[in-house]
Formats: structure tokens, C-alpha cells, sequence
């Protein structure tokens, strides 16, 4: 049984038992060497566990011949190797379970709570919201309160109660000094869900939500999360405004109970309006999904089609209101949509 073999391990481990450690190692590795090689003609969901498995073996083994003076390194090496694999409870939790014995024998208490928490999330998007919940209690025993707080605030929210995760989130800002606040990713995603929340649950004006998504981008320009989430509130404003401006200038255009004066002047007024809110709402939101795109991947599959849905849109309406506005104004706000 690979546990058994496991915990052999583990005990020669703490032991410092080098000979009896190497042989236990090598006893486990071979069981599912073998076992690899009996099902490698089956599906990759068969073998897979099988290689999360040789990947904790190969953990034991680099954490056991590491130096002291290598362990922040080899456990920053580690959470690469695991963002790796798949984002799943059944896959992750082996892996978790396991580091966290490792990083408490090399007294990592940082990454002791990183786990604890990495398995709080994985098993509240699992469902499995007491888990859940005794796996963010421990977490909070090391140095992670703001991560802790966000995922409580998460917790709090997927289970119904949601003004709770709101009052709880924002308790937790408010108790921040201003340097983390400024200098504190984490901060800044304590932050987002705030505001994101709030917009969920129209606790705030439309204007000020924008204001809070504009600043989180101007205080951590690097960030992926914080352009993407701009450029969906922007997206939902700036897709109402310019519906609406469009179904006016065609009313303006068509409508025969006005004379020839009040359509111009009406459709002068709606045109204007239109590249208005180009100017507000349309160059942030295309600046905001490029800038996402930049700095990151994670949102490529909804960011490039809805990037170039808008511009291929507007490109058609503005060349359809090109004969209707000066030169200089078609050829500015054109400029402007070709240099984003």
C-alpha cells in the first residue's frame, strides 16, 4: 500500500535514517513503477494518480537531500511544480498533505499556512464547505491573516451569507495600516472582491464602482486581475450607454414626425453623445482587456473575442456615421479606436 510506504518514509525522514530511507524510497517507487507500467495502456485518468503519487515520492526525496539554507527556495520550486497539476481536490490534496509535514519539519510556518489555505479553497470550490471552514481555522494560526480573511469572506458568501462576507472583508481593510494597503497583492484582492461584491449587489452608485476598479489599476498597474474586472464593469456600462445612443441616432434618422431642422439637430446631439461615451467608457474598457492580455493569460479565452467583437463593431458603426459628422471628428475618434 503506497500509504504505508509513505509513512515509512516519512518516519526514516525524521529519523535522518539515510539507509533505511533510501530503501523504503526506493521499495514505494518501484511498487508504482510497476503498477505505471500494468496500466500505461489505459486512460490518462488512470495513470494520473499514479504520477501525483511519484511526484510526492520525488518531494520526499529532494527535501530530504536539500541544505538548510536551500528550503525557501526548494519550497517556492514546489508550489511551481504543483500549480502544475490539476486544480482539484482529489490531485491536490495528496500533495498539500504532504508538504505541509515537509515544510514543518524545515520550520517553513509561512508555508505550513499556505497549504492549509491552498486546501481551504480547494475545498470550497469543492463544496465541501466544513472542510472548508477547519482548514482556514488552521491557517490561521501562521502569518496569513489577509489571505485568511478572504477566503473566510468567501466562505461566508458561498454559503448564503453574503452581507456577512461583505461587513467581514471590508472589517478586514479597514484594520489595515496604509502601507499594506498599497504594497500588499493580497491586499488588493481583498479589496477587488469588495468591489465586486458591491456590484453584485448594487450597494454602490455605477460611478463609484468605476472610480474603486480605476484606482485598484493605477495602485498595482502589473496586474492582470484588476484590468480584467475593470474592463467587465466598464463592458456592461459602456454596452448600454452606446446601445442606447445607437437606437437614438436611428431614431433621428428615421423618424418622419420630425422636420428636417429637429433631425439634424437631434442627430448632431446623439452623434455627439455617441463618441462621448466612446471617450469615457470605450477607450478604458479596450485599454483595460489589452492591458489584461499583457500581463497575464489567465483571461485570454474571454478577453480576445470580446476585444475584437467591440472594435469590429465599432469600426462598422463609426464608417456608418462617417457622412453624417465633420472630417476632423470621424477622423480623431477613428484614430483613437485604430491606436488602442
Amino acid at each position: 500500500h503506497f500509504d504505508v510506504s509513505l509513512a515509512k518514509c516519512l518516519l526514516s525522514f525524521n529519523d535522518q535514517d539515510e539507509d533505511q530511507f533510501k530503501i523504503n524510497l526506493k521499495f514505494a517507487r518501484s511498487n508504482l513503477l510497476n503498477q505505471l507500467v500494468a496500466s500505461c495502456t489505459e486512460s490518462y485518468q488512470t495513470v494520473y494518480p499514479l504520477l501525483i503519487k511519484l511526484h510526492m515520492l520525488n518531494d520526499i526525496e529532494t527535501w530530504f537531500t536539500a541544505k538548510d539554507h536551500d528550503l525557501k527556495h526548494l519550497s517556492k520550486s514546489m508550489k511551481v511544480a504543483e500549480s502544475l497539476t490539476d486544480y482539484n481536490l482529489s490531485s491536490r490534496e495528496p500533495l498539500l498533505n504532504l508538504r505541509r509535514v515537509l515544510f514543518d519539519l524545515g520550520g517553513l510556518k509561512k508555508d505550513v499556512g499556505d497549504c492549509w489555505l491552498n486546501y481551504a479553497m480547494l475545498a470550497r470550490k469543492a463544496k465541501f464547505y466544513k472542510t472548508a471552514k477547519i482548514s482556514v481555522l488552521e491557517a490561521q494560526r501562521y502569518p496569513q491573516l489577509i489571505d485568511c480573511h478572504l477566503e473566510t469572506a468567501k466562505l461566508y458568501w458561498e454559503t448564503g451569507d453574503q452581507d456577512q462576507a461583505i461587513r467581514m472583508a471590508k472589517n478586514a481593510y479597514a484594520s489595515m495600516d496604509e502601507q499594506t494597503r498599497k504594497n500588499n497583492r493580497s491586499a488588493f484582492e481583498l479589496r477587488l472582491q469588495i468591489i465586486r461584491w458591491e456590484q453584485e449587489k448594487l450597494l454602490e452608485p455605477e460611478k463609484s464602482l468605476l472610480e474603486d476598479f480605476r484606482q485598484i489599476t493605477e495602485e498595482d498597474e502589473y496586474w492582470e486581475e484588476g484590468y480584467f474586472h475593470f474592463a467587465l464593469l466598464l463592458d456592461k456600462v459602456y454596452e448600454i450607454k452606446r446601445s442606447e445612443s445607437a437606437k437614438k441616432i436611428n431614431k433621428a434618422i428615421n423618424d418622419p414626425s420630425l422636420d428636417e431642422r429637429t433631425r439634424k439637430k437631434n442627430l448632431a446631439k446623439e452623434i455627439k453623445n455617441y463618441f462621448d461615451y466612446f471617450d469615457n467608457y470605450g477607450k478604458d474598457l479596450l485599454e483595460s482587456y489589452g492591458y489584461t492580455l499583457f500581463f497575464g493569460s489567465k483571461h485570454m479565452f474571454h478577453a480576445v473575442p470580446r476585444m475584437l467583437t467591440i472594435v469590429f463593431r465599432l469600426n462598422k458603426e463609426f464608417h456608418g456615421l462617417k457622412d453624417k459628422v465633420s472630417s476632423k471628428t470621424f477622423s480623431k475618434h477613428y484614430k483613437d479606436l485604430l491606436d488602442i
